[in-house]
């Protein structure tokens, strides 16, 4: 089964990475083989460059991804892949014995230059692209990475490990309009991210760092958290800025005013490219809520997507909530079971087109319904696929 969700996955965030705008079939699919059980491989995010489609995940056992077998040192190990017309260029393999590796984000550049970011424990190297490995080691706990690939080749170009003697996990990087890279996620006890020492305020805090594309150098890193535990799962970048969501507990302050949650509620923070908190606004129900995915839009809208319960129960479903630039909600829908009590759904992956057009896509568990009728799970749990026009 967890092979089968990996593979569900995988097609869906391919199929995000065309955008919202794509009204045709797929013009490609691949599947991958050689695989020498117990094994898995999961893509779990994608972008589109230059030179194709990146994906970036995990690597368990033995595994063919099109560039030769693969055989994960630890468990698991991280994969970043370039593909064109569903035929792998390389395929970069990072890990080390009795360590865990999970590429957790990926972009591009107009170079087709590939960027990755993910954590990791004990001490890894990279393998099966061209140049010097990369060869990395936690201050204890888990440690963040960003890594910038050759585009062409995968070897290489610059490595930065950044964290502390806790728990450090970054999940989410995007290229800003100032040509530097952002990356975001959350940290314990005291890390360094960007050459900046960060403390956390309580079981975790929320951390947005960002580094030369050029060379890894450090700019700026900042942090926000209370006493409860605050997460980053997402970020997104246009000429407005530097946008995060994800999910805080208790009361925070992203500079508009204090935010308190019902129990763990979704967020969306917005930055300027040199990390000025410019707004913040909260997804708030009875039970816990989270954002999981932000994209943003030609017209300036910035758009979040996750789980949510109801005003009246604590059911988890699928949300979107649209905002203008200066924060002003312009939509916001809430896709709920069919049928209760249930298990809906949460929302995993958004992607908007150039006309604000969105497709979302994520679990389902028991049923849901997007307006046209009940979708079942007959697996549970299924993926689902949705698309929307830039109104809802």
């Amino acid at each position: 089964m967890m092979r089968r969700i990996g593979a569900l996955f995988a097609a869906a965030a391919l199929l995000l990475a065309t955008r919202a705008s794509a009204q045709s079939p797929p013009t490609w699919n691949v599947g991958f083989g050689n695989v020498t059980p117990p094994a898995s491989a999961a893509f779990t995010s994608t972008a589109i460059g230059t030179r194709g489609v990146i994906a970036g995940g995990t690597l368990s056992g033995q595994v063919d991804l099109g560039a030769g077998a693969l055989r994960a040192r630890g468990a698991p190990d991280g994969i970043v892949g370039s593909y064109v017309a569903g035929v792998a260029s390389w395929v970069l393999q990072l890990g080390g014995a009795g360590a865990a590796v999970n590429v957790t984000g990926v972009t591009t550049d107009t170079n087709g230059d590939v960027y990755a970011v993910g954590w990791f424990t004990s001490s890894v190297t990279s393998s099966g692209t061209p140049g010097a490995p990369i060869a990395l080691a936690t201050a204890g706990g888990s440690d963040v990475f960003v890594l910038k690939l050759s585009g062409a080749t995968g070897a290489p170009m610059w490595a930065v490990r950044d964290g502390g003697a806790g728990q450090d996990k970054a999940y989410a990087i995007a290229l800003d309009t100032s040509g530097d890279i952002a990356i975001a996620g959350w940290f314990t006890g005291t890390a360094l991210f960007a050459g900046q020492a960060l403390a956390s305020a309580g079981s975790s805090d929320i951390f947005v760092a960002t580094y030369a594309a050029a060379n890894g150098a450090p700019r700026w890193a900042i942090r926000y958290g209370a006493a409860g535990a605050d997460q980053a799962s997402a970020l997104a970048a246009d000429t407005n800025g530097i946008y995060v969501a994800g999910a805080f507990a208790g009361t925070i302050d992203f500079g508009s005013g204090p935010m308190t949650a019902a129990a763990t509620d979704a967020f969306l923070l917005a930055l300027t490219n040199a990390g000025a908190p410019r707004w913040g606004r909260s997804v708030s129900s009875p039970g816990p809520d989270s954002a999981n995915a932000v994209a943003t839009a030609p017209s300036g809208h910035v758009s979040i997507a996750g789980g949510a319960g109801s005003t009246t129960d604590s059911i988890q479903a699928p949300f979107i909530a649209t905002y203008a630039a200066d924060g002003t909600l312009q939509w916001a829908a809430r896709y709920a079971p069919a049928s209760a009590p249930v298990f809906g759904g949460v929302a995993r992956g958004l992607a908007a087109g150039p006309d604000g057009a969105l497709i979302m896509t994520g679990v389902i568990v028991d049923d849901l319904n997007f307006g046209g009728g009940p979708l079942t799970a007959p697996y549970s749990p299924d993926v689902f696929l949705a698309s929307f026009n830039a109104s809802g």
